[in-house]
């Protein structure tokens, strides 16, 4: 690391405003300093600052980036250098006042930005003698929440761009003045410290995904540091460095839905999939089908299909004509899916996804279609994980799901790496249906809401049978005791299926498309609940297709 002082001072007169709009998303080779009072930068400051080696970002969407879409960023550090205290106190007998700083930059998590003001300043009234009092600093030292480093006085909501939880507060509080107004000027030491040099390699970008204002949730993306060769130590201990594809999602709260938008180019992949869409439609719909379509849709419409699809639906009156052209739009649907590859789209690859503590959920689809994922590591504060949030990520070779988490959606069709799901003592709602129907499930014995027994998930009390695994038979005996079976839960292949005398509800949909099954019910009730199935399905694709026993002793 170099030093230079003095020599990165630049006296800037600007609003406020213009420092906070400006597209300035990095941290790189360079810093600016500015003096700040809370709403604008008055003037330069006196500092020793110091270069930093960082990484340049990637946003090919800002007019200063490079042909190769990196902009050279900078860290910001905004400072006051001036107070003023009117001669009043407060209830304590003290003469305060305050001022405030800010902090800005995209660092590595293993950079410290120090900003540390003189220990005291001598403040001056006219025509009374000076007096010198302390300087007190809530923050001296700014670091990413993803940084090991500690200390008395860290802030580690530093973020790519200003916010409020990346001010310090700066406070003058003496008893030694009097009536009057005093004023004193003071100076900063600003550096840039490497804990250690690129642990984490380079953080190409980083997106604010909190799902509302209350939450405080960033995710990064990291390229591998070649300049490292191997990982660093500190005190002893191996640092892990992040290699090319890592994506860190840190901070406290909630992420919003469907985070892995930011991976891919989702208005390209769109634009292409609708032009098949309306190819496929214009060659195999008639042209009274086409024209009822184009009446209420426009002609290439930038709409995926489901959307169109209900707006036809809603609106047009001859249901068997909107069947049928719904039909044809999922047909186009298909048609366009099998000719696009969303990898063809992707703008940056997720190889690896480290959640920290923090961070209370894994959103729906949040890694949805992450295909070359291979490994997550989920942060203790897991809260929940919702539906689709690694579904097609068939890379992954397992998961761990944290003691804590209390709910487990359906978060993982087409994993067929993933083979066992482990569910805490702390899972208070757990997905049903199929969602684990082709996993190995093994749940906590001291779960109060539920358990396995011979590959069936049952509820605690034993009265609702959930969902089924990849160890249930195919040729299920359900529990006696079991008075409910839950919506759509034997959608998996079977020859047979006994019901047991205490059944009194099914859900619906209870048997999808494997509905080839010998069905043995041991009471009455059982047996009129699946004559009330097997007419409800009739002449429909969904037709009841196996047999219906009454067997009572």
């Amino acid at each position: 690391m170099k030093n230079k002082t003095n020599s990165r001072v630049i006296a800037i007169v600007l609003a406020m405003l213009t420092i906070i709009s400006s597209a300035i998303p990095a941290f790189a080779a360079d810093m600016e300093i500015y003096t700040y009072d809370g709403n604008d930068i008055i003037s330069s400051v006196n500092v020793t600052a110091t270069i930093a080696d960082g990484s340049d970002v990637y946003d090919p969407e800002n007019p200063d980036a490079g042909d190769d879409g990196f902009v050279n960023g900078k860290i910001q550090v905004g400072v006051p250098t001036s107070i003023t205290i009117n001669g009043t106190t407060d209830a304590n007998g003290y003469y305060v006042g305050s001022a405030s700083g800010k902090v800005k930059g995209n660092i590595s998590g293993a950079t410290v930005i120090s900003v540390v003001p003189d220990d005291e300043v001598t403040l001056t009234s006219q025509g009374k003698t000076d007096v010198v009092a302390p300087i007190e600093q809530d923050y001296t030292q700014f670091v990413v929440s993803t940084s090991e480093y500690s200390g008395s006085k860290v802030n580690k909501f530093v973020t790519p761009n200003f916010n409020d939880k990346a001010v310090f507060d700066v406070t003058i509080k003496t008893k030694d003045l009097s009536a009057g107004t005093w004023s004193g000027s003071f100076n900063y030491n600003i550096s840039v410290v490497n804990t250690t040099v690129a642990a984490l390699g380079n953080r190409v970008t980083s997106w604010n995904v909190s799902a509302t204002d209350e939450d405080n949730v960033w995710m990064s993306y990291y390229q591998a540091n070649t300049r490292q060769a191997t990982a660093p130590t500190r005190g002893g201990t191996t640092i892990e460095k992040y290699e090319d594809g890592t994506v860190v999602v840190s901070g406290t709260g909630k992420m919003e839905d469907a985070v892995n938008k930011h991976f891919f180019d989702l208005e390209g992949m769109t634009k292409q999939l609708n032009i098949l869409i309306w190819e496929y439609l214009e060659e195999n719909l008639s042209n009274d089908e086409y024209n009822a379509i184009t009446d209420i849709v426009p002609e290439g419409a930038q709409t995926w299909y489901y959307t169109a699809a209900h707006v036809l639906n809603s609106n047009l009156s001859d249901y068997t004509t909107a069947s049928d052209i719904v039909k044809k739009f999922r047909d186009a649907e298909d048609y366009a899916m099998r000719r696009v590859s969303a990898n063809d789209y992707m703008l940056y690859v997720p190889k690896r996804v480290i959640v920290m503590d923090g961070v209370t959920n894994i959103s729906e689809s949040a890694f949805n279609s992450c295909t070359f994922l291979t490994e997550v590591d989920l942060g203790n504060t897991i809260k929940s994980i919702e539906n689709f949030a690694f579904t097609n990520c068939y890379n992954i070779e397992g998961i761990t799901i944290p003691d804590g988490c209390e709910k487990i959606g359906d978060a993982f069709n087409v994993t067929h790496k993933i083979d066992v799901i482990n569910v805490p003592a702390s899972v208070k709602e757990l997905a049903g249906s199929v969602a684990f129907a082709y996993k190995k499930m093994e749940i906590d014995p001291a779960n109060p809401y539920y358990f396995i027994e011979d590959g069936v998930i049952y509820t605690k009390d034993g009265k609702t049978l959930h969902g089924l695994t990849k160890d249930s038979s195919s040729d299920l005996v359900v529990r006696e005791g079991v008075e409910t079976i839950n919506n759509g839960v034997f959608q998996k292949k079977m020859d047979s299926l006994t019901l047991p005398s205490t059944l009194n509800e099914m859900g619906n949909n209870v048997f999808g498309n494997y509905s080839d099954v010998d069905v043995i019910c041991k009471s009455q009730r059982g047996y009129d609940l699946m004559m009330e199935l097997i007419a409800a399905k009739e002449n429909t694709p969904m037709a009841f297709k196996g047999t219906v026993t009454l067997s009572i002793n």
